[in-house]
């Protein structure tokens, strides 16, 4: 588990990395060539739409991994205040330094896309944190984990649809990159959720 923990953050930064650069724009050699200087090109929302093709698809993904996303950071942080094991405060570091990552680069492709991306996150999001923020030891460590099973369950699902079905080219690679990143978070939560009786027994 040590070694996933350590090694992932590198990978996931690399992995997006590349799906934002270049690559992205080489995803779509069809897209309109920008006008000369004295063309007066059109600007904003309008500009984008002629070069990238988005679609409600493109649209609610953007707004649900953004907001699980931010979520996801705010608990991260709780983690690791909270918890009374290096293991689970390790995994709360590692959630806000990937999602905080990953948050970057989905903003600059929404944007790139003329998608809004929005502030905050979720009214059910924030209630689960707040719920959170009043649990304490093995009681916050038990909800935090199924949570984050369950969290990264239903973002592994939102990005695969995004890859396979996603109009645009960005955000389409961006959740092929991020996809394989967001099953190793499932993985270590899954692990952390099974090794989590033994833990609070040992105590």
């Amino acid at each position: 588990m040590a070694g996933i923990l350590k090694e992932a953050p590198s990978l996931v930064i690399l992995a997006v990395a590349v799906a934002c650069g270049p690559m992205a724009r080489a995803a779509s050699p069809n897209a309109a060539a920008p006008a000369p200087a004295q063309a007066a090109p059109p600007t904003g929302a309008a500009q984008v739409n002629a070069e990238r093709s988005v679609s409600s698809q493109d649209e609610s993904f953007v707004r649900t991994a953004a907001e699980a996303g931010m979520s996801e950071v705010k608990e991260g942080e709780l983690a690791m205040h909270k918890s009374p094991y290096p293991a689970i405060r390790e995994f709360g570091r590692w959630m806000m330094t990937d999602h905080t990552e990953i948050g970057q680069f989905l903003t600059s492709q929404a944007r790139a896309a003329g998608i809004t991306v929005p502030a905050s996150i979720s009214e059910s999001q924030q209630s689960l944190y707040d719920r959170l923020q009043k649990m304490s030891g093995s009681e916050f460590d038990k909800h935090y984990i199924n949570h984050q099973v369950q969290a990264h369950e239903q973002a592994v699902a939102l990005f695969k649809t995004e890859a396979s079905s996603g109009t645009d080219p960005g955000l389409r690679t961006l959740a092929e990159r991020v996809m394989p990143v967001l099953e190793q978070h499932l993985a270590e939560a899954q692990n952390l959720q099974k090794l989590l009786p033994r833990m609070s027994a040992q105590r």
